[in-house]
C-alpha cells in the first residue's frame, strides 16, 4: 500500500509538473510589428543612397514561473528589388552587406526576476549609451549578453552587461564586438541612475572594452529649473563623455571626448530648445557614427537631429534647435 501511494503521488506531481508547464507557454504572449522603409538619398559629397524593404519583428515571450521566463524574436528586413539599387547604393543599412535579406533569430534569452533584481541571459536589445538597439532603420541592434538589472535602492536602477556577441542592425550575423579590429574583446557595462521624486535626473556609466578603449559617461537632467507665475518652464541637460585606449590598443590611441548642452523652454503646449555638441580631436567609438564598424549603440549627441552621425566626427562642433507644438 506505500509504494502505491508513493508512485502515485509521483505521478499526480509529474502531471502537475506538466500542467504548469503547459500553462506557461498557453499564457504566454505574441506581439509582431510589420514594417515598410522607403529612402531616397541624394548627396552632393558622398555615395547616393535609395532602398525599400520590407518586413518586420515577431515576438514570443513566456509567462513567469517561479520567477523564471522567457522570450524569442525573429527579424526580417527584404528589399524589393525591382525599386531598390544595391549593393551600390548603400542601402541605408536595412539589409546585409551584400544587399541579401535579413532574416534571422534576434532576440532569444532566458530571464529570471526577483528581489527587484532582472537577470537576463541570451540574445536580447539592450539600453546603455554605448550599446543600444540603434534603431533608426528597419530593425535594431541586438547582443549576446548577461544583463542585470536591480532596482531595490530607493530612486536608484543600477545596471550591468557583459557582452560577448553583436548583431548589428543590418546583418543577421552575430560576431564579436571587436571584430573589425580583427580582435575578439568582449564588452563591460556598470551603470546608475538615480531618479528622486524631483525633476532631477542622473546617470552615470562606465564602457570597458579590454585592449580597447574605457569609456565613462554622465549626463545630468534638470527638467525644472526655472519655473514663472505663467507656467513656463526653463529645463536642462549636461552629458559628457570621455573614452581613453587601454592595454594593447588595438583601435590606436584614443583620446577624445563629447560635451552636451540642452536647454528647453516650454509653455503650455509649445516649447523652444537649444542644442549644442563639442567632439575632442577623434572620433567617437561605440556609436553609429561608426556603422557596421563599431556601431554598438545610436548616436549620442543632444545635436543630432539625422541620420549620418556627422555630429560625432573628430572636432566637430554643432549646433541646433527644435521647435515643438
Amino acid at each position: 500500500m506505500l509504494k502505491r501511494s508513493f508512485l502515485l503521488s509521483m505521478l499526480l506531481s509529474l502531471s502537475s509538473s506538466a500542467q504548469e508547464l503547459e500553462d506557461i507557454f498557453k499564457e504566454g504572449k505574441v506581439s509582431g510589428q510589420l514594417r515598410a522603409f522607403w529612402y531616397d538619398g541624394d548627396r552632393e559629397l558622398r555615395t547616393d543612397r535609395t532602398a525599400l524593404t520590407l518586413g518586420g519583428i515577431l515576438s514570443y515571450k513566456t509567462a513567469s514561473y517561479e520567477g523564471f521566463s522567457g522570450g524569442v524574436a525573429f527579424f526580417s528586413s527584404n528589399g524589393v528589388t525591382s525599386l531598390t539599387k544595391m549593393p551600390e547604393s548603400g542601402q541605408t543599412h536595412n539589409l546585409n552587406l551584400d544587399g541579401s535579406s535579413i532574416n534571422t533569430l534576434g532576440e532569444a534569452y532566458l530571464q529570471y526576476s526577483a528581489h527587484d533584481t532582472l537577470i537576463r541571459y541570451g540574445r536580447q536589445r539592450l539600453d546603455l549609451p554605448l550599446a543600444n538597439d540603434y534603431y533608426n532603420r528597419m530593425l535594431p541592434n541586438s547582443f549576446e549578453a548577461l544583463s542585470i538589472e536591480n532596482r531595490s535602492l530607493s530612486h536608484t536602477t543600477l545596471k550591468a552587461a557583459y557582452i560577448t556577441g553583436w548583431k548589428y542592425k543590418g546583418s543577421d550575423t552575430f560576431v564579436s564586438p571587436t571584430n573589425s579590429l580583427g580582435i575578439d574583446r568582449d564588452i563591460a557595462v556598470l551603470g546608475a541612475i538615480y531618479s528622486p521624486a524631483s525633476p532631477w535626473k542622473i546617470e552615470l556609466y562606465d564602457t570597458y572594452v579590454r585592449d580597447v578603449m574605457n569609456a565613462p559617461y554622465l549626463q545630468i537632467i534638470d527638467n525644472a529649473i526655472w519655473k514663472s507665475s505663467d507656467g513656463t518652464v526653463f529645463s536642462g541637460a549636461l552629458q559628457y563623455l570621455n573614452e581613453q585606449s587601454v592595454g594593447e590598443n588595438a583601435a590606436g590611441e584614443v583620446d577624445t571626448y563629447l560635451l552636451g548642452l540642452r536647454g528647453t523652454l516650454a509653455k503650455g503646449e509649445w516649447s523652444l530648445s537649444a542644442l549644442y555638441t563639442r567632439i575632442g580631436d577623434q572620433s567617437l567609438l561605440g556609436t553609429g557614427g561608426r556603422y557596421e564598424k563599431m556601431g554598438w549603440g545610436a548616436f549620442i549627441t543632444y545635436t543630432d537631429l539625422q541620420i549620418d552621425g556627422e555630429s560625432e566626427n573628430a572636432g566637430a562642433e554643432a549646433y541646433g534647435g527644435v521647435l515643438t507644438y
